[in-house]
């Protein structure tokens, strides 16, 4: 009887190991990603009426957000994937010197603004908008014989943004809109730190922080235009072992 007893638990602990080791499946996989964005706080622009020059600041809104898809290899400890990503952020103001023109669904402009700004009753607001394509290269952190099905990794990736603004000016006061779109490419790159939770060896989800960042750009004065991202992702294995 005590010989049976042994038995079981040594039993139950092989089992319980197998139940537990985490042997995620090699090979390509796909998945879809969602995320949430802070963009530049504040960005310098500049534009034209009635022939006068003037030169401000955009002032986002708090959160954006944006989605994409991936398709990766895995092998080890080690993911190489590549990814396209979709992602926009909204302003809604617009500060020159002290005069701030605002989302026409609002009293605007307000402030010490031009008497031409204050009869037309001038609104502004507008979008910038980026489609990636990246190349990123990952580390999953884990051992052979993890018993943890929480596996954490760090990552880093590069590759060409194409960045769009769409700038719309209102006159409140006779109801007409203007709208200005403004295209540019640049390269870009961004950090990744993160955890994956693994369902089964073959399907994991993911959640991390990212930083993504497009070289300098001639709409924004030459300077970048960097994103501060929170992702939620899940990926699939398309072999079965």
């Amino acid at each position: 009887m005590k010989q049976l007893i042994k038995l079981s638990l040594v039993s139950s602990l092989v089992l319980s190991n197998s139940v537990f080791a985490l042997n995620p499946v090699l090979g390509f996989y796909g998945g879809l990603l969602g995320q949430v964005s802070r963009g530049n706080t504040n960005t310098d622009f500049t534009f034209i009426s009635d022939g006068v020059t003037y030169s401000g600041k955009l002032k986002y809104n708090p959160v954006g957000g944006g989605g994409g898809f991936d398709l990766g290899y895995k092998i080890h400890n080690f993911r190489i994937e590549g990814e396209i990503l979709y992602n926009f952020n909204n302003y809604d103001q617009l500060n020159i010197n002290g005069c701030n023109i605002l989302s026409p669904t609002v009293d605007t402009p307000t402030g010490t603004c031009p008497a031409e700004f204050v009869d037309a009753g001038l609104g502004f607001n507008g979008t910038t908008s980026v489609i990636f394509g990246m190349i990123n290269a990952y580390y999953d952190i884990f051992t052979s014989d993890s018993e943890s099905t929480f596996v954490p990794y760090i990552g880093f990736g590069i590759g060409k943004a194409r960045v769009s603004n769409v700038d719309k000016f209102y006159s409140t006061a006779i109801g007409i809109e203007e709208s200005h779109t403004r295209t540019r490419n640049a390269s870009a790159a961004q950090v990744i730190l993160g955890a994956s939770y693994y369902m089964d060896d073959y399907t994991w989800a993911s959640i991390d922080y990212r930083y993504l960042s497009t070289n300098t750009i001639n709409d924004f004065n030459n300077k970048r235009y960097g994103l501060n991202t929170l992702n939620f992702g899940v990926n699939f294995a398309f072999s079965k072992g």
